[in-house]
């Protein structure tokens, strides 16, 4: 039996968590298949399109595509504090005010989803 070489990951492979995460923590408002398409190719026509009124998607998918490509070009081994803040500095259209800088409990830093706010335990 031969063992094929392991196929890197790419965008596309992170559709479905791209899409997901988008549509609960951030309310999503384009398809799956937009999604797909923009991850393929870049575009952003069909999302501006299909979406009326909801203009946040292309930030918001652009911000998740970086996430993903940071996790595919940059694994890390041990996930810690300095890692997050640098994924986290990812995040620059539609995310936190000071991407990549940790935030203190009274800030009370959490984030609403279909399912009711979140804001992690202190």
């Amino acid at each position: 039996m031969t063992v094929k070489p392991r196929q890197p990951l790419t965008l596309i492979d992170l559709c479905d968590v791209i899409y997901s995460a988008g549509h609960v923590f951030d309310d999503l408002q384009c398809t799956r298949e937009d999604t797909a398409e923009f991850l393929k190719v870049g575009s952003v026509n069909a999302i501006r399109h299909n979406v009326i009124g909801h203009s946040g998607d292309v930030a918001l998918l652009q911000d998740l595509r970086d996430v993903a490509a940071f996790i595919i070009n940059q694994p890390c081994a041990e996930l810690d504090a300095a890692y997050l803040c640098a994924l986290n500095s990812t995040i620059t259209r539609s995310g936190p005010l000071y991407p990549g800088r940790l935030r203190s409990p009274h800030q009370h830093i959490g984030v609403s989803t279909n399912y009711g706010r979140h804001e992690p335990r202190r």
